[in-house]
């Protein structure tokens, strides 16, 4: 039986989550099939392996999309909060609560961005596609998690929550793309042994907000949380939707082999350590895990 630890040394975002699971063996061209059988056809994944700061060979991984390559030119006066200082770049389910007088939502992208698709397109598109049985499993298991606390956040149901565009395809691809990448390992379990926060605020468009961002907050109550000593937003709400939602427990404990281990960066660099996910893939023997 294969068994996963999913470990944030300094906090994880969707696209480090399945950075980390690239290094680690899933091929990324049958990830994008996959995706593009679910209708995302107008994105490509750029996957490479450097040297971090701390002279760790990992893996970066970016999603390319027409819309943003234009979102990320520079902007000031636009910032998504999510991807401020962390850098954790499509990675995070940007919602926007349509109905009952909701403001807009605090994960706002570049206002020239309009588009957006609700819970149920997504999990359409999740059914109707090509994916395979069990990360289809997953991943609806986490998308309804996540609009499930943001419309707690905004004080609507899940299906009034609507993704932007350009979050909903890099939060789609990220989340769909680490379960097919699970599912591609032979993965049966996973165990992440606890989660990283930083502190402090980041700018959005409609202000400043408070770090951890309030559907990470939530997403992480309950769960094993360290506060790290760094300004920055270190774990994002797709990241933490992920690892709360398919983690079996903090820690797998027996004799078992060690299969391989593969690492995530995130774009940001710190000094203090390396701005990484490590996915160390374990075999149980006689699968009791």
């Amino acid at each position: 039986m294969k068994i996963l630890s999913i470990e944030p040394l300094s906090g994880a975002a969707g696209d480090m989550i399945l950075a980390s699971l690239i290094d680690l063996g899933a091929d990324p061209q049958q990830i994008t099939e996959q995706l593009k059988s679910a209708g995302l056809t107008d994105f490509s994944l750029h996957f490479q392996r450097k040297l971090c700061k701390h002279g760790i060979l990992c893996g970066y991984l970016e999603v390319i999309t027409p819309e943003l390559e234009s979102a990320h030119q520079p902007a000031p006066h636009v910032h998504d909060h999510h991807d401020h200082d962390h850098d954790h770049d499509h990675d995070h389910a940007h919602s926007h609560a349509h109905g009952h007088g909701a403001e807009s939502s605090d994960h706002e992208l570049p206002r020239h961005v309009h588009c957006h698709r609700g819970l149920a397109e997504i999990l359409e598109m999740l059914h109707r596609s090509a994916i395979t049985p069990q990360a289809k499993v997953w991943a609806e298991k986490i998308f309804r998690r996540l609009a499930a606390v943001e419309a707690e956040i905004h004080g609507v149901t899940p299906e009034e929550i609507h993704f932007h565009e350009v979050g909903a395809v890099d939060s789609i691809v990220d989340i769909f793309g680490t379960c097919i990448a699970l599912d591609l390992l032979g993965i049966e379990k996973i165990y992440c042994p606890g989660h990283k926060i930083g502190h402090g605020v980041v700018r959005c468009a409609h202000g400043l907000m408070p770090v951890p961002a309030p559907a990470t907050a939530r997403l992480l109550e309950g769960f094993p949380v360290t506060r790290l000593d760094i300004e920055s937003e270190l774990t994002t709400p797709t990241g933490a939707a992920i690892l709360t939602t398919l983690s079996a427990g903090t820690l797998y404990s027996g004799p078992c082999k060690i299969l391989g281990t593969g690492y995530g960066h995130g774009r940001k660099e710190f000094d203090s350590m390396p701005n990484l996910v490590r996915s160390v893939l374990f075999e149980v023997e006689g699968g009791d895990s």
